[in-house]
């Protein structure tokens, strides 16, 4: 398990009544007035009332070690998903990377085939296309490729099956078998592509799945780094500076919440960590959140919708 260390605290005598009763009102100005901007988040608020307590050192150590954890985890899922499909991962397997490059070689061709009319130049960017449409379909060794590889494969066969169009005609002998033989190429890897996705469906749907299965893994996984790092961040804070800062996040989160003046968004996002967490939770619980460090692509697919806190984290 990947390790998120913060440094020891030095010592720190117990907060008084009298601070609390300074900082509650302070903390609580601020976090209304940072509550009206639409990425508001918990974690920011808890911040907050680290800095008021005079524990901004603690608040940051926490921030960073947390934020890492979140990084962690993305790094983990990109990083499974390339050992088991490679090239072919979805969104980013470096095939899907060189379809996009034909689909602008595709595009290119067009242009010149139509500003120049210069039939070997067009031959030459032509060539470049079937041949980044060829390098993925020898990465792809016969496997099935990411259904949305269709896309670009179709763009990169209509720029260069225009451009013959345009240009053919007047061709040397040459260039104009380059030129015919670039469309064939992009629609032969188009059409082999469909073969094998249809001959093999449970790989086609496994590596369509490939990136959104393991963020899924990960998600699961994730609780385990979340403890592990809520027990270093308890052992680091001194107990009487840990309880100072619930005090004081328990009393500010009652006034915040009561507080005509936080939006509705706001305050359904605080509610969720009203209680229930020790000093500098919050923080982390924000952090591990899956929708703050996942793509917001992959949210959909890979964080189920009926889970409560798509409702607090997408709303407007």
């Amino acid at each position: 398990m990947t390790q998120h260390r913060i440094l020891p605290a030095d010592r720190w005598e117990p907060f008084s009544d009298e601070h609390l009763a300074r900082v509650v009102p302070v903390a609580t100005d601020r976090i209304i007035r940072a509550s009206a901007a639409t990425d508001f988040t918990p974690r920011q608020a808890e911040m907050v009332i680290f800095d008021a307590c005079g524990m901004s050192e603690d608040g940051v150590r926490i921030w960073h070690a947390a934020r890492r954890l979140g990084e962690s985890a993305n790094a983990r899922a990109r990083s499974s998903a390339r050992a088991r499909f490679g090239g072919r991962t979805s969104s980013i397997g470096w095939i899907g990377w060189v379809l996009v490059l034909s689909a602008l070689a595709g595009g290119i061709t067009f242009a010149v085939a139509l500003q120049t009319k210069d039939a070997v130049l067009t031959a030459v960017f032509s060539a470049a296309t079937a041949m980044a449409v060829l390098v993925a379909a020898v990465g792809a060794r016969g496997r099935p490729l990411d259904r949305a590889l269709w896309r670009p494969q179709a763009f990169a066969l209509g720029g260069t099956a225009i451009a013959v169009a345009i240009v053919g005609s007047g061709a040397p002998a040459f260039a104009m078998a380059v030129l015919s033989g670039a469309p064939i190429i992009v629609v032969t890897s188009m059409v082999a592509g469909m073969i094998i996705r249809r001959a093999r469906p449970q790989q086609a749907r496994e590596v369509d799945d490939s990136l959104t299965a393991a963020y899924r893994a990960i998600i699961h996984d994730l609780p385990g780094h979340v403890e592990q790092l809520r027990r270093e961040t308890s052992a680091a804070l001194p107990p009487e500076r840990a309880r100072f800062v619930e005090r004081a996040r328990a009393a500010v989160f009652e006034r915040v919440l009561a507080d005509d003046r936080v939006p509705e968004r706001s305050r359904r996002r605080l509610a969720r960590h009203a209680d229930g967490h020790p000093a500098g939770g919050l923080i982390i619980a924000d952090f591990a959140d899956p929708l703050t460090w996942m793509p917001a692509t992959l949210a959909r697919s890979a964080y189920t919708t009926d889970d409560p806190r798509h409702a607090d984290n997408r709303d407007g």
